[in-house]
């Protein structure tokens, strides 16, 4: 959220991005098993159907931390 509101994104919408991303948990599914529930406490959530914009606000300074070439095309990076 630090990042959210270095963007100026502030008030109800800053409020409406913090209450989608807090308290997400997730589950694996392989072969009709399911994993136990794990709080996940980074990242962008997946099937969201603008899931593009808050990937782009969660990578876009990558390269600013990272010495070596990247490559990223939506929420998808490769070093």
């Amino acid at each position: 959220m630090l990042k959210i509101g270095s963007l100026g994104i502030v008030d109800q919408i800053y409020d409406w991005i913090e209450d989608w991303l807090k308290d997400r948990q997730q589950s694996v599914v392989i072969l009709g098993k399911n994993s136990s529930w794990t709080k996940v406490n980074s990242g962008v959530p997946q099937g969201w159907i603008s899931v593009g914009a808050p990937a782009i606000l969660d990578i876009n300074d990558i390269d600013e931390s990272v010495s070596t070439n990247i490559l990223t095309f939506a929420d998808d990076t490769k070093i």
